[in-house]
């Protein structure tokens, strides 16, 4: 939406709509054991690769990691005074890597503030599990 200053997307890099998008709370339910034993190989690969080399190859490795079945839905909000999207491209390899299937809320550059105590509608309907 043009002069929209929030920013959703899901692990595939989608724009889902906010309405209860998974079915149940990602704090309900453990991570499957199943994911995380499919991503045990690709976590290791992870934890060794520097960081500027996560960035560059981030789409890729969301791609493989999200093909993975059984991840557990996580509603992440970040909020910040500096930009937050690299740590939030970190994160969401990283949340993936561990059997999580990431949905994302940032707000815009230095709307930290008003997201969180002037305008907290958007953020209460996002419902997010970690902020």
């Amino acid at each position: 939406m043009p002069g929209n200053s929030r920013r959703f997307r899901d692990a595939r890099g989608n724009d889902p709509t906010i309405g209860s998008l998974y079915g149940f709370r990602a704090g309900h339910a453990p991570a499957s054991r199943n994911a995380m034993m499919n991503t045990n190989m690709s976590k290791t690969t992870l934890l060794r690769l520097p960081v500027e080399e996560i960035l560059q190859k981030r789409k890729r490795l969301c791609r493989e990691l999200d093909s993975t079945e059984d991840l557990q839905p996580v509603r992440v909000a970040a909020l910040g005074g500096t930009t937050t999207n690299e740590a939030v491209d970190l994160l969401e390899v990283r949340l993936l890597a561990d059997g999580f299937r990431p949905t994302f809320y940032q707000s815009e550059y230095n709307k930290y503030y008003e997201d969180a105590v002037h305008e907290p509608e958007k953020l209460r309907e996002f419902r997010p599990d970690i902020a």
